[in-house]
């Protein structure tokens, strides 16, 4: 079956654990053909605990977690796969990805018999770098190199990808600090750039269109970014300070729901199992599910 945004543009499905569609939210004629999701109740439970240490951004499908991992010099990140039915680390692979401090499954596989998608890590640099990595359970090639200019970005920008509609959303800091608003003068920063508009830099990087930016209030250290049912879900939270995940309209960074976390572990990335389950890692190796309620 066909399924739509909520403009009424077809799209691919997307993808729970276990590889089976999960985000199809509209038919054709604009009814929901997925429950309607309340953000703001929710259950947490326990998802995973892992022997892993150092954790950054990461993302699932099919059973296993894409874990990054910066190492001592933040080039070319160790990305460890775990097998999530187990809890196993079955691989650490060198990857292109720098600090990796968020990551994204793409919608698209490099051949379509590859076994997992394509997945965007962001390099927490200055200026921001996304790589686009074709993986396996055992391998890391790079595909393609996006850098954005700092002036439009801000300091240490995440991304967040929006494949539907070919916008990649980054989010950083108007100063160079991403521990404290300086009274109110430091802001988050939030830059629209066009997936599908690049400009080849001549030096193995591309750059998308610049389509538009605007500032928010400060939101403390930033650990992970994830576009989903058309918000901006951001992990929010460093060590002993309380944890908090947010969801921001992307048109003008309103605020729209919160996640207390409950914790003043530091949070470590987040990603969507299915519609209404996420998980958010926690530093040392622990994992943790977020269930919303589904509503009729």
């Amino acid at each position: 079956m066909a399924i739509y945004n909520y403009q009424g543009t077809a799209v691919s499905a997307g993808y729970k654990v276990d590889g089976s569609s999960a985000l199809s939210a509209f038919s054709y004629q604009g009814s929901r053909v997925w429950a309607a999701v309340d953000y703001t109740s929710y259950t947490i439970s326990d998802y995973l605990t892992v022997s892993i240490g150092q954790m950054q951004g990461f993302d699932i499908y099919d059973g296993t977690i894409f874990q990054f991992r910066a190492n001592s010099s933040n080039v070319n990140n160790i990305m460890a796969t775990i097998d999530v039915s187990t809890g196993t680390v079955t691989n650490n692979i060198t990857a292109n990805s720098d600090h990796g401090d968020s990551a994204s499954f793409s919608r698209e596989k490099y051949d379509p018999a590859d076994d997992f998608p394509m997945i965007y890590v962001t390099a927490d640099t200055n200026p921001a770098i996304v790589y686009l990595n074709r993986v396996t359970k055992t391998t890391s090639t790079l595909v393609k190199k996006y850098k954005f200019p700092l002036e439009k970005t801000g300091y240490y920008a995440a991304a967040a990808i929006d494949e539907e509609n070919g916008v990649i959303y980054m989010v950083g800091y108007s100063e160079q600090n991403y521990q404290t608003d300086d009274g109110g003068n430091n802001k988050t920063v939030v830059s629209l750039w066009d997936l599908n508009d690049l400009t080849d830099n001549g030096d193995g990087t591309f750059t998308p269109a610049f389509i538009s930016s605007y500032q928010r209030a400060f939101i403390y250290v930033m650990q992970g970014q994830q576009f989903h049912d058309g918000m901006l879900w951001i992990a929010s939270g460093y060590s002993s300070a309380h944890g908090y995940i947010y969801a921001l309209d992307p048109a003008d960074g309103t605020l729209l729901y919160t996640v207390d976390t409950n914790t003043t572990v530091e949070l470590e990335g987040l990603a969507w199992i299915s519609q209404n389950e996420m998980v958010y890692g926690l530093a040392g190796g622990t994992y943790k599910k977020v269930t919303f309620e589904v509503t009729t």
